[in-house]
């Protein structure tokens, strides 16, 4: 489970961060750094709690999915225009 969030967060860091690069508008690069932000320090804060327990994250078909998924949805932004976002 918690390999499935670190993956979730980190599709919606890198978007957040690619936005926060291609965009004109004020607002969004804002936007898109407090999401990069806040989904790091869950990630952070996943990796403790899982070393804390003495868990070892594990890929899994969910994980593998949102990862694929965060790609696709990433190479989408990559080729959008700054006026886009």
């Amino acid at each position: 489970m918690a390999h499935v969030v670190v993956s979730a967060n980190d599709v919606t860091v890198e978007a957040g961060r690619l936005a926060g690069l291609k965009s004109s508008n004020e607002k969004v690069k804002a936007f898109a750094h407090q999401v990069a932000r806040e989904h790091s320090h869950v990630n952070k804060a996943v990796a403790e709690l899982a070393t804390r327990l003495e868990w070892t994250p594990r890929d899994s078909p969910i994980s593998q999915e949102l990862k694929v998924d965060g790609e696709n949805h990433l190479a989408g932004l990559n080729v959008a225009s700054a006026d886009f976002l």
